[in-house]
């Protein structure tokens, strides 16, 4: 099989549409910092006072993206990563980049001005890779995502029967957001098998709790929580739950049914 290029998502939330990355024909590529590094260059740019994750992340992309990284996608998710676009655009080595102004008001205003910005980026993906997006390349697409987030929902609750700890599934969906789709549909169902057999843990005192946040990436956060005697067994984290927790509709226009899907999780 031909490996697929990748386009980097530089996100705050999970508001970029991985079904049109895929219908272009990409592997979308959700970017990671890195806590072992300094921001040193990127201290050049962003005040040492802004957060360190997007100060991370922009040292990162500056040291350099590999080959299979063609584009980056950003999106509005906050403030940080709304004003570090146009640093990027200066400071970053890569070819395509596009901003998608994902709408924080839920209203049909916000819906139909969401549906003209994603079909402007298939329009800016076509016409920059010389591809064609067509709408039955994003129903399959829809569809082969549909089933990473039910097969994610159903190894989820392993957390709550205390058979799967926090931390090994924020790396499970980690390791989703990077990979080729069809290698974490595999990916996932090995590990769906493995967990049947898998018995609970010999510790029963862990106390249950509910982790909450955005950007956390950061996997050896959580397993400090667990050493201190805590089980994460629900979570609303952009590398967990607000991934998966719904399905985009399969039937009607693509296009409206991945606007709808974003626009309906929770912010």
């Amino acid at each position: 099989m031909k490996k697929m290029k990748k386009i980097g998502i530089f996100d705050s939330g999970v508001d970029t549409p991985e079904e049109i990355i895929l219908a272009a024909g990409f592997t979308p590529y959700r970017l990671f910092g890195d806590p072992e590094i300094e921001p040193d260059k990127a201290n050049e740019h962003i005040p040492p006072t802004h957060c360190v994750w997007t100060r991370n992340l922009l040292e990162l992309a500056m040291k350099g993206f590999s080959n299979d990284v063609v584009g980056i996608i950003t999106t509005h998710g906050c403030d940080r990563t709304n004003r570090e676009f146009d640093i990027w655009k200066e400071c970053v080595d890569i070819d395509f980049m596009y901003f998608l102004n994902s709408p924080r008001k839920l209203d049909s205003a916000a819906l139909r001005f969401f549906i003209n910005d994603l079909n402007e980026l298939i329009i800016q993906l076509e016409e920059h890779f010389n591809i064609k997006i067509t709408k039955e390349r994003l129903r399959e697409s829809i569809k082969k995502m549909n089933i990473i987030r039910k097969l994610l929902r159903e190894i989820s609750n392993y957390r709550k029967q205390m058979v799967l700890s926090g931390s090994e599934f924020h790396g499970i969906v980690k390791n989703v957001q990077i990979s080729n789709k069809d290698d974490a549909i595999d990916i996932l169902k090995t590990k769906q098998e493995e967990l049947r057999e898998r018995q609970p843990f010999s510790k029963k005192n862990y106390k249950k709790i509910l982790l909450t946040g955005s950007d956390l990436d950061d996997t050896e956060f959580i397993r400090y929580i667990e050493s201190l005697g805590f089980q994460v067994i629900i979570d609303d984290l952009g590398v967990g739950t607000k991934y998966f927790w719904e399905s985009v509709e399969e039937t009607g226009d693509p296009i409206e049914a991945i606007a709808k899907y974003h626009m309906s999780k929770p912010i």
